[in-house]
């Protein structure tokens, strides 16, 4: 007989399911296998995750060799000048030009930042930090997550999502910034979950200064707040405080770029804006294509996966509204996000829309609400979306090794 007082043998699967640090280093082992098929397809040259284009960079010029890998090149190089040196105030430098968009580039500078700060003012070490700090922001990000589903009762499993979303493997691949942003909003959600305020105020700041798109979740926030002292929820107006914190950081630091460029980053890059669902429309006009290549075919996938993910995410919605169930600070603050990125997102121009990089990774946020309000209100993601994120994920895995 088995003695019923004899404790129960955990299995790797129970620990897993209640440890976000165990499932923050079995994303961490998935991030590191993309990254090394993806080194290895790129000759093991770290400078391939930049995606350097001869339109942008003279390799010949650069401070260490810059494998140019196409004609245009993707944003990574614009994190690696600024990476080389992020005050910066020439729009040609180490041999790769900002073309006309040094403020708008710069004004996004926490992710080439710390790359500088990493690299100790190395060129050397600078590929290989664009890509290290990314790896463990995912991590980050995945802990996050992980301890956010188990203050809600739910699996730590979850923090996985961080790892298998798409648009991260995307960004990770490309030396871009939303893995670092994606990893300090996730903390700002714990923070806000767990009541630390103050540390939430904090990881807003360090968002905006690496997307200034997070102001969108920091307003919903605010717009958050106010609803709940109007109503009584909370009592300490102080509380507004944490929204407002990134405001002042974002003004000055708007100001320094004026004065260090002669013009605002908005003024340096253009408005990419629609109306509503127009740059949707315009690029499936311009993009539809004669045949399904395998970019249409990716494509297709990823956009079929953002409108599964908003359906379920509706549903989530709709349930919590007929259900007396009472909605945290956390919860409001997801909801309202969700809703004000979706709208954001509609009113983005064909200029995003037009390939899936750009949307997939401006869709990061939007995402990751949409996580955290299914895991709050209780109403998960189904099976079948959980199948079709893992599908997606090793497709995209399977995309950048074979690919730019």
């Amino acid at each position: 007989m088995t003695d019923i007082n004899s404790p129960q043998k955990t299995t790797i699967s129970d620990w897993l399911e209640r440890s976000p640090l165990a499932v923050s280093l079995v994303t961490l082992l998935f991030v590191l296998l993309v990254v090394g098929l993806r080194w290895n397809s790129g000759g093991r040259d770290w400078t391939y995750f930049i995606v350097a284009g001869e339109r942008l960079v003279d390799s010949d010029e650069t401070p260490v060799p810059i494998l140019v890998t196409s004609e245009d090149g993707y944003d990574g190089v614009y994190f690696a000048r600024l990476a080389f040196d992020p005050l910066t105030s020439v729009p040609e430098d180490f041999g790769i030009k900002f073309n006309n968009s040094g403020a708008y580039r710069q004004q996004r500078i926490l992710y080439p930042f710390l790359v500088w700060c990493l690299s100790g003012g190395e060129p050397g070490w600078v590929p290989f930090w664009l890509l290290a700090v990314n790896v463990l922001s995912i991590t980050a990000a995945s802990l996050a997550l992980s301890r956010i589903a188990i203050n809600a009762g739910q699996s730590a499993y979850w923090g996985l999502a961080a790892g298998l979303a798409s648009g991260m493997i995307l960004a990770m691949s490309r030396d871009l910034a939303e893995p670092l942003c994606i990893a300090l909003l996730s903390w700002a959600l714990l923070s806000c979950q767990t009541r630390r305020y103050v540390a939430c105020a904090c990881f807003l700041v360090l968002a905006m200064f690496t997307r200034e798109p997070s102001l969108i979740t920091s307003a919903s926030l605010g717009m958050v707040v106010v609803g709940q002292l109007v109503r009584g929820r909370e009592r300490s107006w102080m509380l507004i405080l944490v929204p407002l914190a990134p405001l002042p950081f974002f003004i000055a630091w708007q100001l320094y770029l004026k004065q260090n460029w002669g013009l605002l980053s908005a003024e340096s890059k253009g408005f990419l804006f629609e109306p509503p669902f127009g740059g949707m429309i315009e690029a499936a006009r311009l993009n539809w294509p004669e045949r399904l290549g395998s970019a249409e075919r990716a494509g297709l996938l990823m956009l079929g996966w953002l409108i599964w993910v908003g359906i379920e995410t509706g549903a989530a919605i709709r349930s919590l509204w007929k259900s007396s169930q009472e909605i945290s600070l956390t919860l409001w603050w997801s909801l309202v996000a969700w809703v004000n990125w979706t709208i954001f997102g509609s009113l983005l121009s064909e200029a995003i829309w037009i390939h899936y990089y750009g949307y997939m990774r401006i869709s990061l946020e939007w995402a990751l609400h949409a996580l955290v309000i299914m895991l709050l209100s209780g109403r998960l993601p189904s099976r079948r979306l959980c199948a079709f994120t893992i599908f997606l994920a090793l497709y995209t895995l399977r995309m950048v090794v074979k690919s730019l």
